[in-house]
Formats: structure tokens, C-alpha cells, sequence
């Protein structure tokens, strides 16, 4: 791992965190979930915030 961690310019460990996605109340058996590729996030050192915020409520808005 060391040896990985050398060739990542600016390496810092990935803070993360998770938990279980609800069930249904009305089909405990059931639940929801998420793809990876779903989650979007703005880094705390962003240029553009306001850009990046605007793009997240995009692509989370409502279908059309």
C-alpha cells in the first residue's frame, strides 16, 4: 500500500462513512438502494461552488 501511496500526488486518506438505506414501511422486505455513480459531491476546496451546486440540483431535479 505504501508503494501505491507514493505515486498519489497530494495523498489523503478518504474519509467516508455508511449507513443502511431505508426500507419500505410497507414492505419491510423490500429496500431501496444506491449506486455509486449516483452519489455527487462538492469538494471542500472547490473554485465554483455555485456552478457545482447547480449541476448536483440538475441532475437530482425532476424528471422531464
Amino acid at each position: 500500500m505504501q508503494a501505491a501511496k507514493s505515486k498519489v500526488k497530494n495523498y489523503r486518506p478518504l474519509m467516508l462513512s455508511i449507513a443502511a438505506v431505508p426500507a419500505d414501511s410497507k414492505d419491510r422486505k423490500s429496500t431501496g438502494y444506491v449506486f455509486g455513480s449516483e452519489i455527487l459531491a462538492i469538494p471542500a476546496d472547490a473554485s465554483n461552488v455555485d456552478a457545482a451546486w447547480e449541476s448536483i440540483k440538475y441532475f437530482n431535479g425532476e424528471e422531464k
